[in-house]
Parts: C-alpha cells; sequence; structure tokens
C-alpha cells in the first residue's frame, strides 16, 4: 500500500519533471542568466553577452508563464575541462522542491568516450525523499553498466538544505524577480 503511494507520486513528478523539461526545450517559459565571478561576486548576464574568462558557477533560472520559478540549474565550472557538472532542481506550484538532479559529465572512465552519470532524487511535500535513482549513459544516451567503469571525480549531490526555491537563491546570493 505505501509502495503504491509512493509509485504514484513518483510517477506525478516525474511527470511534472517532463512537463517542465518539455517547456524549456520548446522555449516557452522566461529564463533568467546569473553568473558567480571569481571575486564571490553574482550577477545577471545574457546569452549573448562576453562574460569574464574565469567564472565559478552560473545559474539558470526557468520560469512558468505567470512568473513563478520552476526550475534551477547550478553549474559549476571546470578550470581543465576535463567535466560538467548540473545540479537542476524542480518546484512544485508552492515552490518547493520536489525533484533533484545531478548531472555529471566526464571524461576518463575507461569504458566510453564521455560516460554521463545521474542522480535523480524525488520529494514529497515536506522535502522527505520518496524515491532516488542513479544511471549511466554515454554521449549518445545509450545506457552504460558502470560495473566496468571508473570515475575520477568525486562530487557530492546537493540538495539536502534546498526544500524550496528560496533556499537555493538565498545560499547563491541570487536577487530575481
Amino acid at each position: 500500500m505505501v509502495t503504491d503511494i509512493v509509485s504514484k507520486q513518483t510517477k506525478s513528478i516525474y511527470l511534472s519533471v517532463i512537463n517542465v523539461d518539455s517547456l524549456i526545450a520548446h522555449d516557452s517559459v522566461r529564463v533568467k542568466y546569473y553568473a558567480l565571478d571569481t571575486n564571490k561576486v553574482v550577477f545577471e548576464y545574457k546569452p549573448k553577452d562576453e562574460l569574464p574568462e574565469y567564472l565559478e558557477e552560473t545559474y539558470q533560472i526557468y520560469y512558468d508563464l505567470n512568473r513563478n520559478p520552476i526550475c534551477i540549474y547550478v553549474m559549476p565550472f571546470s578550470e581543465s575541462g576535463d567535466w560538467f557538472l548540473t545540479n537542476e532542481y524542480y518546484f512544485g506550484k508552492d515552490g518547493k522542491t520536489i525533484f533533484y538532479r545531478y548531472c555529471l559529465n566526464y571524461f576518463n572512465s575507461e569504458c566510453t568516450e564521455i560516460m554521463r552519470e545521474f542522480k535523480d532524487y524525488y520529494f514529497d511535500s515536506n522535502f522527505k525523499m520518496i524515491n532516488n535513482y542513479q544511471y549511466y549513459q554515454d554521449k549518445n544516451r545509450k545506457p552504460i553498466d558502470f560495473k566496468d567503469c571508473y570515475n575520477p571525480y568525486s562530487f557530492e549531490p546537493i540538495y539536502q538544505s534546498f526544500s524550496n526555491y528560496e533556499s537555493i537563491v538565498s545560499k547563491y546570493k541570487i536577487v530575481s524577480k
């Protein structure tokens, strides 16, 4: 019985995430771009702006047509270019975090040219984790069995204290309207 409820919640959240991803893919959202420079200053920018050579992170905040936040991407920079990490936070209509995705792309896995590691976390309305999944893909999104692979990077998913939109923009000092 409890498993059925969790399964229904997970499916509902998954469908919400698919919907947000579809809106983003079809430019049916409003998006604001921010970056953190090496002096720890957060600033807003436009995609066509020339950015400083060295940045620590960028942030993309997606809003629905009613200007409600629906998703934030937090992307730290790799100076070497050997990896690319995206922390994706998805929100319910109340601004609470319902889903978090950690997506790490990297070279040197010893089993494919580019490894894509995913960790998906699903949350109920009280920010209790109700489900999580970890999976791997190659650069063409083909599933990979990780047992013979190597991950030279150890980043921890960052979701524990981000129960809602406000906690994320506060942590990263993003002033967004």
